[in-house]
């Protein structure tokens, strides 16, 4: 059985060889004139359930693999690539009939999988081929779908804690800028005592700042070249307020000509930025954190703080508070500790 294309048509055709089981007599079947490779391949699955439906049932698992290719169009480069996933992680059904395969092996199989040394990533992309194969098996030739058993392997959850400076460390930082660079050190206390993204704050516009104090952000930027884009998400657009100090240090800024808050004419230049926080970081021989950390400090001062954890979530412009728990659980189980104490220092156990 075969597609090919009559070049001289410009056209496809499937060609596909029977063999009699009473007379042992072969039979050829073509049929011509499909415009696409796709139509041909789906009359070619068609015809070999019709007229031989026992051939269908034992075609393997890598001819319905390269027959997906085809349909697919699959490009060269990705047809090697999935072909090693299957000749590495599914090797022991690769050349097997595909309808010999079933759900309770697939489900083993996975088992097996999980335990191989391959990230999470990795052994995924296994399980979205195959379940692609077999989805294209039973599409086209009526086979059983059984890898809808299959489902995906979850990353096992990391808590990560978060390099953060207490506000004394931000302040040594502050006095470790040049004076030149002034409009790089409201730029930083900018991101300490709002808990902004480094590309929301370069994207501020001074008519973001409401006379009143409040931040309308809506937007951030990367690179200046790239220009403002979306915020990185629909909670992201949100309204803050400005502390009283930082509100009157950026103050001067509005004097200088051009809309953006943080450079004028244009938003500071990230490689400026990244290079003026490394100096200083380095000069207050203070611990290394990124920029983004900033923001991280900017949390955890709040929530040891006391502060609610809603609030905390609004203000950072997390999706949901979940999003937010999850982020600062190691925090909030410090802060469970002190709310134990201050029970145990006013209930009082009776002697």
């Amino acid at each position: 059985m075969s597609v090919a294309k009559d070049k001289e048509r410009n056209t496809w055709y499937v060609v596909i060889k029977t063999t009699d089981p009473m007379t042992g007599k072969v039979h050829w079947k073509k049929k011509r004139g499909f415009k696409y490779k796709r139509e041909a391949i789906e009359y070619e699955a068609k015809l070999l359930l019709g007229l031989a439906p026992r051939n269908a049932a034992h075609i393997t698992f890598e001819e319905i693999s390269e027959r997906w290719f085809e349909f697919e169009n699959t490009s060269e480069i990705m047809r090697r690539k999935k072909r090693e996933h299957f000749k590495f992680r599914f090797a022991d059904f690769y050349q097997r009939p595909i309808n010999s395969i079933t759900k309770a092996q697939l489900v083993q199989w996975k088992i097996a999988l999980v335990e191989m040394k391959y990230a999470t990533s990795t052994k995924n992309s296994t399980i979205t081929y195959v379940k692609g194969v077999f989805h294209f098996a039973n599409a086209i030739y009526g086979t059983e779908d059984v890898s809808k058993v299959l489902t995906y392997i979850r990353e096992p959850i990391k808590q990560e804690h978060h390099h953060v400076w207490t506000p004394e460390q931000f302040n040594l930082f502050l006095s470790c800028i040049k004076p030149k660079h002034t409009v790089y050190k409201l730029y930083f206390e900018m991101l300490f005592y709002t808990g902004m993204r480094r590309g929301e704050c370069l994207a501020l516009l001074k008519s973001d700042i409401s006379q009143d104090g409040y931040v309308n952000i809506t937007k951030s930027i990367c690179h200046f070249c790239d220009g403002p884009k979306a915020p990185k998400t629909q909670s992201s657009v949100r309204r803050i307020k400005l502390d009283e100090k930082t509100f009157n240090d950026i103050k001067p800024l509005f004097d200088i000509e051009g809309p953006y808050l943080f450079g004028g004419c244009r938003s500071l230049p990230v490689s400026n930025v990244d290079r003026v926080f490394s100096y200083a970081t380095k000069a207050a021989k203070l611990p290394h954190i990124r920029i983004h950390d900033l923001r991280h400090s900017h949390a955890t001062y709040l929530i040891n703080s006391g502060v609610n954890i809603v609030a905390v979530s609004k203000r950072l412009g997390h999706s949901s508070v979940s999003e937010t728990l999850d982020t600062y659980t190691h925090l909030l189980e410090k802060t469970s500790d002190e709310l134990l104490d201050c029970l145990n220092i006013v209930h009082k156990t009776d002697h």
